[in-house]
């Protein structure tokens, strides 16, 4: 289901510092799963957000938050 929304204009480095915040908030390390439900409550995401998929079929939110700490690691802020 592509939906054009407001998730559509939220990029990876909007997600730095909620990411973050996230793993600090679990103590330092988290399962990808945990870090993306810290973020998903942290910023309100409505259930229409969840569903929202690029043209692949991947939804967008956990594939933003992936993103994000893809490059949050090349950075050197998260080991893995």
């Amino acid at each position: 289901m592509t939906v054009t929304t407001t998730i559509d204009k939220i990029t990876k480095d909007d997600l730095f510092v909620p990411v973050l915040r996230a793993l600090n908030d679990l103590g330092g390390s988290g399962r990808n799963e945990e870090i993306n439900n810290h973020v998903i409550e942290a910023l309100a995401f409505v259930p229409d957000d969840m569903v929202v998929t690029y043209d692949s079929g991947a939804l967008m939110v956990p594939h933003k938050i992936a993103w994000s700490r893809s490059y949050l690691r090349e950075a050197g802020l998260l080991k893995s």
